[in-house]
C-alpha cells in the first residue's frame, strides 16, 4: 500500500510539472515541420517518436488523460535523443528541450517504476558523477582496463546483452591514442610570447569524459588557443557540466554541478569560458535557464552563460593563424547537433577548418 501511494504521488508530481509547462506545450501549433528534422521519427515513422507527437503525450499527461507511468509515455520520451533539431525549424519557437527536461525530471524520481539499466544510471549519476574523487577513480579504472586491452573483448561479449554497455565500451576503446600526433607538443616560444601579451585570456572547460578519457583533446585545444594569442587557464574546482544529469532527468543533480562551476569560474573579469565539446557547451549555455528560479545564482548563471564560447567561436573573434597542410589526408566533419542547436555555432567550425591549407 505504501509503494502504491508513493507511485501515485510521483505520477501526480509529473502531471503538475507538465501542467506548469502549459504555456510551452500550447505553443505547438502541430504544423508538422519538425517531423523530418527529428532523427527518431525519420527512423521509425511513428508519430509518437516525433516532437509533435511527444508534445501531444505531454499534454495528455498534464490534462490527466494519460498516466505518467504508462509504457507509451515512458518509451517515447526515453527514445528522444535531445538533439533539439526540431527547435530551429519550429515557426512557433517551441522550447522543446525544456519540455523534454521537465518530462524526464519527474520520470527520474525513484518512486517511478523503471528498468534495471535506468536504476544503474540513476545510481551512477547520483553517487559517482556528483563526487569528483569517485569520478576520477572511475575514469582511472576505465583507462587501466582500456590500456590492458580489455575493452574490445568485453564489448564483443556484451554486444548481444546491452546496447548501452556496448556503446560505452566502444567509446572507451576509441579513446586510446591511435597516432603519434596524439602526443602533446609544446607551443612555440613565439606563440607563448603572443599569448602572454594578450590582455584578455580565456578559461578552458575541461569536462569529465574529455578530461578522463580524451585528455589529448584538451591539450590540443590549449595549444591552438595559445598559438592564436590567448592565455589559457583551467580553473580548479570545475566539475562535470551536468548534461548527463539533465538529459536523464536529474535536474537537481545538474543544478548542483552548475553552482559548483559558476563558483569555480568566477566573474566576467576572468575572461570567456571556452569549450571543445558541443554537449558541454550547450549545457553551460543553459545554466541561465536551469538556475532561473535560484535567487542566489540566477543573475550569476545568466552572466556565466553569456561568457561561454565553443573553441571555434573563440578563435573566430580574431584572425585565425593558418595551420600546417594535411596533404592528401581525407577529412570528414560531423556537425555536432548540440553545437548547432544549443550554441548556435554552425559557421564558426567551418571557418576554423578553412584556415588549414589545402583542406
Amino acid at each position: 500500500m505504501c509503494g502504491f501511494t508513493k507511485t501515485a504521488l510521483a505520477i501526480t508530481e509529473l502531471t503538475d510539472a507538465l501542467a506548469a509547462q502549459e504555456h510551452r506545450i500550447l505553443a505547438c501549433v502541430h504544423c508538422g515541420l519538425c517531423l523530418e528534422a527529428c532523427p527518431t521519427y525519420t527512423l521509425t515513422g511513428n508519430e509518437n517518436d516525433s516532437p509533435r507527437g511527444r508534445i501531444y503525450l505531454m499534454r495528455a499527461v498534464a490534462e490527466g488523460k494519460l498516466a505518467g507511468n504508462s509504457a507509451t509515455f515512458q518509451t517515447h520520451i526515453d527514445r528522444c535523443l535531445g538533439c533539439r533539431a526540431c527547435e530551429p525549424v519550429c515557426p512557433a519557437g517551441v522550447e522543446y528541450g525544456q519540455l523534454l527536461e521537465a518530462s524526464r525530471e519527474s520520470l527520474f524520481k525513484p518512486d517511478v517504476p523503471r528498468g534495471v539499466s535506468y536504476r544503474l544510471l540513476r545510481l551512477a549519476l547520483r553517487h559517482v558523477w556528483l563526487h569528483p574523487a569517485r569520478l576520477r577513480f572511475a575514469f582511472s579504472s576505465a583507462r587501466l582496463m582500456r590500456d590492458l586491452g580489455m575493452a574490445k573483448p568485453l564489448r564483443m561479449l556484451v554486444g548481444t546483452l546491452s546496447s548501452r554497455m556496448q556503446f560505452g565500451l566502444a567509446l572507451l576503446e576509441s579513446s586510446a591514442p591511435q597516432l603519434d600526433g596524439d602526443a602533446p607538443t609544446a607551443a612555440s616560444p613565439e606563440a607563448e610570447a603572443s599569448a602572454s601579451s594578450r590582455s584578455n585570456g580565456t578559461n578552458l572547460f575541461t569536462g569529465c569524459v574529455t578530461a578522463g578519457l580524451f585528455a589529448r583533446v584538451n591539450e590540443a585545444t590549449r595549444r591552438v588557443l595559445r598559438v592564436n594569442g590567448y592565455s589559457v587557464r583551467s580553473p580548479k574546482g570545475q566539475v562535470c557540466c551536468g548534461a548527463l544529469h539533465a538529459h536523464a532527468g536529474d535536474l537537481e543533480g545538474a543544478r548542483v554541478l552548475a553552482r559548483e562551476n559558476i563558483e569555480a569560474f568566477g566573474d566576467s573579469e576572468t575572461g570567456t569560458i571556452t569549450t571543445n565539446a558541443g554537449g558541454c557547451g550547450a549545457m553551460l549555455v543553459s545554466y541561465a535557464h536551469l538556475l532561473a528560479d535560484d535567487e542566489a545564482f540566477a543573475m550569476r548563471a545568466r552572466e556565466f552563460s553569456s561568457r561561454v564560447r565553443d573553441v571555434s567561436q573563440q578563435l573566430e573573434g580574431g584572425e585565425i593563424r593558418r595551420g600546417a597542410p594535411l596533404g592528401e589526408t581525407p577529412v570528414t566533419y560531423d556537425a555536432s547537433c548540440h553545437l548547432i542547436n544549443g550554441q548556435h555555432a554552425a559557421e564558426a567550425p567551418l571557418k576554423l577548418m578553412r584556415a588549414i591549407p589545402n583542406l
